[in-house]
């Protein structure tokens, strides 16, 4: 089995390619690409996005702190060998 999913920035996918590597999943993603999703509806909520991604260990510069949400692609897979 394959997980794929793209997960926004503001949250930390760590805890979740953890448990998925108890089941015996690999997870990896391209730290060098995004993916843009919808953007925020006011000021208010890009701040806390912008905040979010900070604490989250990312940097929001031509992202986030640009308008919109970003996501990573994460894909999980058995490991081999």
């Amino acid at each position: 089995m394959w997980v794929s999913a793209f997960a926004l920035r503001t949250v930390p996918y760590r805890r979740i390619a953890a448990t998925l590597a108890a089941h015996g999943l690999v997870t990896v993603t391209d730290f060098s690409r995004t993916y843009p999703q919808r953007l925020f509806t006011s000021e208010r909520e890009r701040r806390d996005a912008v905040r979010q991604v900070i604490l989250a260990g990312e940097d929001p510069t031509g992202h986030e702190s640009e308008g919109r949400y970003h996501t990573r692609l994460y894909e999980s897979r058995p490991r081999t060998g």
